[in-house]
């Protein structure tokens, strides 16, 4: 039987090729709403010292999903029009 993508699932593994401190403790990918994406997870220790957590970075595979969350987050980030401000 073969593998079967489901929507809203993925894998990490853990990064053989972490160098820096600040690249991914784990990478992968996730299938979401049809789109693919790679997943980043990297685990960070509070500057507070409280409980130990993971960060999770999602980044679109190809460049028309990169596209469409710009747009989204375009569309998204203001929410006047040119003319709330008179222009």
């Amino acid at each position: 039987m073969a593998f079967e993508r489901k929507d809203l699932q993925g894998a990490a593994f853990k990064n053989d090729k972490k160098i820096e401190d600040w690249h991914a403790d784990f990478r992968g990918d996730i299938l979401v709403e049809g789109t693919d994406y790679y997943l980043d997870i990297t685990k960070k220790e509070p500057a507070n010292g409280g409980a130990t957590f993971l960060r999770v970075t999602l980044k679109p595979k190809n460049a028309t999903a990169k596209a469409a969350v710009e747009k989204v987050v375009t569309q998204e980030a203001s929410p006047f029009s040119d003319d709330d401000f008179g222009l």
